[in-house]
């Protein structure tokens, strides 16, 4: 097997724009997975000769679910921002639509009735002494004096 010069590499990227990494690789199919991936990693370290040009979502091998991906591209410009990972939610509805099952509607509860709490006079003193028999007021004083 014939090593991959950075000069190559650097030279394919200027002439066929932002790759991925897996691109690049399969374009130089003369070296080891293990051995191009170091290049990628020295070109873009300092001094930096290549930038993550953008991000892109691509299904991985033996996966639907797409992860990100960076695209390279020759430069010392910043790399561009990780966006954010899908959420579970995210997740779960592209399954079902990958499925063909209905999304999920989030439950919408319905507006209950105004009504009080207790009722007003519950709470007076001779209402609660109307509805207790003496026999059990009788009891409770006594208990509460021993």
């Amino acid at each position: 097997m014939t090593t991959v010069t950075l000069t190559q590499v650097l030279d394919h990227l200027k002439a066929h724009g932002p790759l991925g990494s897996l691109e690049l690789f399969l374009a130089f199919s003369t070296c080891t997975r293990r051995n191009f991936s170091s290049k990628l990693i020295r070109l873009h370290r300092e001094p930096k000769r290549i930038y993550i040009h953008s991000w892109t979502r691509t299904p991985g091998p033996g996966s639907k679910m797409p992860y990100l991906r960076p695209l390279y591209a020759v430069g010392n410009a910043p790399d561009a921002v990780k966006p954010p990972a899908f959420t579970n939610a995210e997740r779960e509805a592209r399954r079902r639509v990958a499925k063909g099952v209905k999304p999920r509607r989030k439950h919408e509860a319905k507006p209950k009735p105004e009504r009080p709490l207790h009722n007003a006079r519950s709470l007076t003193p001779q209402a609660v002494t109307a509805r207790v028999p003496n026999s059990v007021w009788a009891v409770s004083r006594v208990n509460s004096v021993t």
